[in-house]
């Protein structure tokens, strides 16, 4: 059994609760929160604790760092959620990126331990790699608050230390997708043919549970419609090296010829990536069904253009912002927090004028906080 096929999936036994992004609305969390009304800050007994009063009537000035080996386009949605509560609530935050030039799990690792060094009252994770697990038991037992967020790759041992994650549930955004995209294939006439499910980053466990949930989702909706697609799945480095990813693409279209009926990738690079080939191969918006992940502003273009059909809205932004709204929770209130899934939802022209509208927000808010890309 391979590493992927052993991961706790989202609606499998043995999760701890689960908060989604529209049911915390909906129950008066975040969408009306009055932080100061829960009683906590200033008047509780976590204001005996170091740092000096914010002023606010939230509490001490905390200090949370983000734990991450490398700095990267993606992470600039979670860094203004970061941001943004930080400033809510008069804490200080940092990205404590090692700059470590390829991520494994000794550099992951590494960036755990210095964001230890610095002495915060919070550390968040991204949790990719098994011997992570050490390393986040460290830090509680430093007294240090800590949360996994963005990817939950082994949930179990997550549950074990009782962390809670805020993030992406990998597998429901790949079976969603497809789910969408074998219905337009559909829609257009086709009934078999090969789909291509391109892993942008080989060894990356997120990614591989999200591979293995468009398959399934294929494979449920032959078992339900009488269809019979296939999906191939391929590493094509769209992540680490875009030249090369697109020469991989082209050979791959071009050696399924008539039987390549559409595909996608983890990499925020696939739009622009596929979208080329497309152009550079006689394709036409439209010719395959094509799909991806979160909301770059190629993926955004590519559906606008017709190129992309939807889009996993995978939403990293409330992996900043609640993470960190749920520490204050936990560390002022007493308040232990849930795991909350961000995303879940599609993109397309249905909804595409409001999600630019947000994008337009987060990348104004990048540049007042001077986040960096690379």
């Amino acid at each position: 059994m391979s590493e992927v096929d052993d991961v706790t999936t989202s609606d499998a036994p043995g999760r701890g609760p689960k908060v989604t992004r529209a049911g915390l609305l909906a129950s008066a969390g975040l969408g009306a929160l009055s932080l100061a009304a829960l009683g906590c800050g200033t008047d509780s007994k976590a204001q005996t604790t170091t740092g000096p009063a914010t002023g606010n009537g939230l509490g001490p000035k905390r200090k949370a760092l983000w734990a991450i080996d490398q700095v990267a386009a993606w992470q600039i949605p979670i860094d203004v959620g970061f941001h943004d509560a930080a400033a809510l609530l008069g804490w200080e935050y940092k990205k404590t990126a090692t700059g470590s030039a390829a991520s494994t799990a000794k550099t992951t690792v590494d960036s755990m331990q210095r964001a230890v060094l610095t002495k915060p009252d919070v550390i968040f994770a991204d949790w990719w790699y098994k011997p992570q697990a050490a390393a986040f038991a460290d830090i509680t037992r430093q007294g240090i608050f800590t949360m996994a967020i963005e990817s939950d790759a082994y949930p179990k041992e997550r549950e074990k230390l009782g962390l809670a994650y805020v993030g992406v549930d990998n597998h429901l955004s790949g079976l969603t997708l497809a789910t969408r995209l074998a219905e337009d294939l559909v829609k257009k006439g086709k009934r078999d043919g090969v789909f291509v499910s391109g892993i942008p980053y080989p060894g990356a466990i997120n990614l591989q549970i999200q591979d293995k949930a468009i398959r399934e989702g294929f494979s449920q909706y032959n078992a339900a419609n009488g269809t019979s697609f296939s999906v191939e799945s391929f590493e094509d480095k769209a992540d680490s090296d875009v030249a090369a990813a697109s020469g991989l693409w082209r050979a791959k279209i071009t050696q399924l010829g008539d039987k390549f009926v559409g595909g996608t990738s983890g990499s925020d690079n696939f739009a622009s990536i596929i979208t080329e080939v497309m152009k550079t191969t006689n394709r036409k918006p439209g010719d395959v069904v094509l799909g991806a992940f979160r909301a770059a502003e190629a993926t955004l273009r590519g559906i606008r253009d017709g190129w992309i059909a939807a889009s996993s809205d995978q939403s990293y932004y409330p992996a900043g912002f609640v993470s960190t709204i749920y520490a204050w929770m936990a560390i002022e209130c007493n308040v232990a927090p849930l795991d909350y899934q961000t995303g879940g939802d599609l993109i397309d022209k249905s909804n595409l004028a409001l999600i630019n509208k947000r994008e337009a927000r987060i990348t104004a808010m990048a540049k007042k906080y001077k986040i960096k890309a690379a």
